[in-house]
């Protein structure tokens, strides 16, 4: 890191030489890798510099990636919930579906079942269906407004003809989209139930699946 790089991050102690960087660990390390990749990798020089295009830009569009991670597995744990499966046999059920599939899947099964809180958890479902435009900010390019002050996502929609429709967000809007997802994430988790150590053991069981798992005659 440079000079400039410690200016702009003061609370950050970069290392000096290799025996310092040698003994960095945990946390520590992780920020200094992290600014190293956004200010070195992701925003070469050569970028245009707009005034969206900062470091913390690039985390929250990382977050928006986790966090749909987190739904997804969510999502692959309800459906073998609600079909009343093992955690094997709903990693075989979900692995490879689009998300819309099943998370259309899954909004049938809470509809149909007996969850003392299904209304609520069918809205949570829904809202995660419809207003995180998962699909469309997944699958865009991005770039930034003319005046370089928004983050947009160009979707391409290739059906009979080619449909582009663009989404953009101030930094502002996009925090408050994550925070939607975040909170519906959060929600989700809670009204299933789901506890961390059955997430963790849903998570492990998709190596039992696949052990167990027969490969198709040819």
């Amino acid at each position: 890191m440079t000079e400039q790089d410690n200016a702009a991050h003061p609370k950050i102690a970069y290392p000096k030489n290799e025996e310092e960087f040698a003994n960095l660990t945990g946390a520590h390390f992780f920020d200094i890798a992290l600014f190293g990749l956004m200010s070195r990798v992701l925003t070469p020089r050569e970028m245009p510099t707009y005034p969206v295009y900062t470091i913390w830009t690039w985390i929250a569009i990382g977050l928006f990636q986790t966090l749909w991670m987190n739904v997804e597995t969510l999502t692959d744990f309800a459906i073998g919930k609600f079909l009343k499966v093992s955690h094997e046999q709903a990693h075989l059920v979900t692995a490879g579906l689009m998300f819309g599939r099943k998370a259309r899947l899954l909004a049938d099964l809470v509809a149909r079942s007996d969850h003392p809180r299904r209304s609520e958890l069918l809205g949570i479902v829904n809202k995660i269906r419809g207003q995180t435009k998962r699909d469309v900010l997944f699958h865009s390019t991005i770039g930034a407004s003319e005046d370089g002050t928004k983050l947009v996502f160009t979707h391409r929609d290739a059906g009979q003809s080619l449909r582009v429709v663009e989404y953009s967000f101030t930094k502002k809007e996009f925090i408050n989209h994550l925070q939607l997802l975040m909170n519906l994430t959060m929600d989700l988790q809670s009204e299933l139930p789901a506890s961390q150590e059955e997430m963790d053991g849903f998570r492990r069981a998709a190596f039992n699946a696949s052990r167990k798992a027969k490969p198709s005659p040819e």
